[in-house]
Order: structure tokens, then sequence, then C-alpha cells
């Protein structure tokens, strides 16, 4: 896991001109078209989050504690959470008290178990949904002091253009926060997460989700 700064080393702040510093070739990533993401998400979104806690054995409540309370450093009033699925860290970071949090995330469904959750927490008054795509955001220039995506940069069908949008509605004081898994580089973990990654966890998540994909 990790948290950045707004330090992309871009032109000028202007949604028209904004150009990130990404190497011409970029490692290897798996894209998925969108409709096809919002599909896979749509059918496991009732047991997405204790199929997050499942495969992870706990791991993403811990690293989710951590992130927020790197942000506590900052000074937080307008947060947009992307990839925001059923809302699981939106809530979370209400706990910093902004004064407004919006959640964005390609599936209607993800979306309404996430308002079911605001509700029953009696969060409605700070945090609000919409259903959208991290690279088309229907947000001005500078409108978030913080935008934070959770295991959510995996989908992004243009990884450049999420990053854009990311920056263009971010003021210029204002934090990116990513949080996402990476593969492990030492020896013996990173063989071994790959026998869990590429055969255990897919066999799991089809039993628990009903969807291997």
């Amino acid at each position: 896991m990790y948290i950045a700064g707004q330090n992309f080393e871009t032109e000028p702040h202007a949604a028209d001109s904004v150009t990130l510093s990404v190497p011409q070739q970029l490692p290897k990533r798996r894209v998925y078209e969108q409709e096809y993401v919002r599909m896979l998400f749509n059918t496991i979104a009732s047991r997405y989050d204790a199929l997050n806690h499942l495969l992870s054995f706990g791991t993403d409540i811990l690293w989710r504690r951590k992130a927020i309370t790197l942000l506590r450093r900052y000074s937080l009033r307008h947060v947009l959470d992307l990839a925001t699925g059923t809302a699981d860290f939106a809530i979370r970071i209400a706990d910093l008290k902004p004064e407004s949090i919006v959640g964005v995330d390609l599936s209607p469904v993800m979306i309404a178990v996430g308002r079911e959750k605001i509700a029953r927490k009696n969060l409605e008054a700070v945090v609000s949904l919409e259903v959208g795509k991290a690279e088309e955001l229907g947000f001005a220039d500078n409108s978030f002091d913080a935008v934070t995506v959770v295991f959510g940069v995996r989908n992004f069908s243009n990884l450049r253009r999420g990053l854009q949008e990311i920056y263009r509605v971010l003021r210029p004081d204002g934090v990116a926060m990513v949080m996402e898994f990476s593969r492990p580089r030492v020896f013996p973990v990173r063989q071994l997460f790959g026998i869990y990654f590429e055969n255990i966890l897919p066999l799991l998540g089809g039993l628990f989700s009903k969807s291997r994909e």
C-alpha cells in the first residue's frame, strides 16, 4: 500500500493541459472492458465485502485503518473516493470529519449496497454515492482536497486517463491516495504468493462468490 501527495510532475493545473509524466513503457497490466467490469461487480455486490476480508485474510481491514491514519495529517473538507464499491472506505473516511465525501463506482448494484450501509450509519448528510467512470469524472477542476482509490486502480480501463482525471479534480495542495496489491519480490514469498494468487484464490473466490471470474 502507498500514499502519495499531489506530485505528478505535470503541466499547469488545467483540465485541457494535464499531461502526466508516465513512462512510455508501462508495466504490463490486464485491462478489462468497462461493461465487463460493471457486470462482474453487479453479480458479486452483496458478497463483496466478505469476499475481500476472506481472500485477504483480513489484511484489507488493517490496510484501510493504516490509510485512514495516514490521511489524518491532512486537512480534508471535500473527498472523492473512486471505485468506491460498497462505500466501505468512504464510510471510514467519515471518521476524519470532512464536510462531504463523494463515492463513484461503475456498478449500480454496488452503489445500491453502499447506500444501504450509509443509511444504516446515518451518514447520508456526509457521504453521497453516484455511478460513474474514473476516466470521465463529472466534477469541476480543483474540487477535492483528497482523492482515494482502494483496490480500484487495477480496473481502470485507461490508467493514464484515470490519473489525469484524479489530478484535474484535485486542488493544488490536495493529496491522492492509492491502495493496491503488488506482487512480492522476495524469495520465497513471491513464489508462495504466486501459487495462492493464481490457483487458490480463484478457487476460493469462485466457491464463495459463485463467480470464478
